[in-house]
């Protein structure tokens, strides 16, 4: 379950759909409701918060956004590093799929301690770069 206080339009979410998950993409939100795009058949329906989830963030996930993972040596000492024009993703920690570091140009980095989702990072995007992260 994600809290819709969460969720801005574009960004990308499990809803069900039919009793199975499908990824979606939020087209508006209300107090009470998402309004979801089913990626599979282009359905859209307004879903209670109980019936939309995150997506974890994955290298998949990163790759279908258009990240590419550093191959620099001197950039993989800091560990994995996933580069997006000016945006750099880096897991500092070699197994922690938690710790996470954000950077943006003269953007201030953002450390981020508890992981991310697809929807939290497209909003972390969206507020450092001013342009939504889409697929």
């Amino acid at each position: 379950m994600i809290h819709l206080h969460e969720l801005k339009p574009g960004d990308r979410v499990f809803a069900d759909y039919d009793g199975k998950q499908f990824e979606g993409v939020v087209e508006e939100t209300s107090f009470e409701k998402a309004c979801v795009r089913i990626s599979a058949n282009d359905h859209i329906n307004w879903y209670d918060p109980a019936e939309v989830d995150p997506i974890p963030l994955t290298e998949d996930q990163l790759l279908a956004f258009g990240f590419v993972r550093s191959k620099d040596l001197g950039i993989a000492k800091k560990g994995r590093v996933y580069i997006r024009g000016p945006f750099t993703l880096t897991y500092p920690e070699h197994g922690n799929d938690q710790l996470i570091t954000l950077e943006y140009q003269s953007e201030e980095p953002r450390l981020i301690k508890h992981g991310l989702k697809v929807h939290e990072l497209q909003n972390h995007y969206l507020g450092m770069t001013k342009v939504h992260l889409e697929k």
